[in-house]
């Protein structure tokens, strides 16, 4: 407020009262947002403009007016101004959400889309036009974002095995001079799948027992290994022989192989 826009300047050649000059606007300022100096002319602004808040120009009527030596004996003179708004990158872009969350399957091709973030700005121009980018997060290598839809897809592999939640900082920056930007927080959350397949210590284990051995004496364990997760019991082992066995028995849920029947070396060696 108070910034000059126009030096309103009219002469009359007349002496004493009658050359001298008064302004004033007489239409055009809307929401009375110009004020205009009576004695000099100038025009400024009185309160505050907005090129985002309607209208974005204005066409005054300013008059010059002589002074009257008596009642009704002055001269009048007018001018029609045009004033336009021209904006400035006064508008941060805001994201319609300060943080996003989804979810992911682990093992999605890439390029496979994620989500879209979204962000305003009510600048006009390039002022107004947002460009997104990845700033920064723990998934800033297997992620990216489309700088103008701001559609988030994978660039590598998730593995759930390796991390389970991945979260981002999302810019979203203007095209104005100087450019504006404000963050989001994006976090992605992986869905374990059932992946890994059980795994033995070794192909094939060797043990022996004392023929003669009491039922249900212990020969051995086997004890795998399943990398995947809890999650819908994908590392849950459930073990049991291949073919049928007469003299063994394993443990179905912690693979201990005990006899079920005497052993007689003389009758199987193994």
């Amino acid at each position: 407020m108070g910034t000059s826009v126009y030096q309103a300047a009219a002469t009359d050649t007349d002496t004493g009262g009658h050359g001298v000059i008064r302004y004033y606007i007489t239409s055009g300022n809307t929401g009375t947002v110009f004020s205009i100096n009576s004695f000099t002319g100038n025009l400024y602004v009185a309160s505050t403009l907005d090129y985002d808040t309607a209208p974005t120009s204005y066409t005054l009527e300013i008059e010059a007016e002589d002074m009257a030596t008596s009642t009704g004996d002055t001269r009048t003179s007018t001018l029609t101004l045009a004033v336009t708004l021209t904006d400035t990158n006064d508008q941060t872009p805001t994201f319609s959400q300060s943080s996003y969350t989804t979810t992911l399957d682990e093992n999605v091709a890439a390029s496979t889309s994620v989500m879209t973030v979204t962000a305003t700005d009510t600048d006009a121009g390039a002022s107004g036009t947002i460009t997104f980018s990845v700033l920064s997060g723990t998934g800033s290598s297997l992620f990216t974002i489309d700088g103008t839809t701001g559609i988030i897809t994978t660039t590598g592999t998730i593995d759930y095995e390796t991390l389970t939640t991945y979260d981002l900082i999302v810019k979203a920056a203007d095209g104005g001079s100087p450019s504006l930007s404000s963050t989001c927080f994006v976090q992605i959350s992986v869905n374990d799948l059932n992946d890994n397949t059980p795994i033995f210590p070794a192909s094939s284990v060797t043990v022996s027992i004392t023929e003669s051995s009491s039922v249900g004496t212990a020969v051995t364990t086997a004890g795998a290994t399943d990398a995947d997760s809890i999650t819908g019991n994908n590392n849950v082992i459930v073990y049991s022989f291949s073919t049928a066995s007469a003299k063994f028995t394993i443990n179905s849920a912690t693979g201990a192989i005990t006899t079920t029947d005497t052993i007689d070396r003389e009758t199987a060696a193994r």
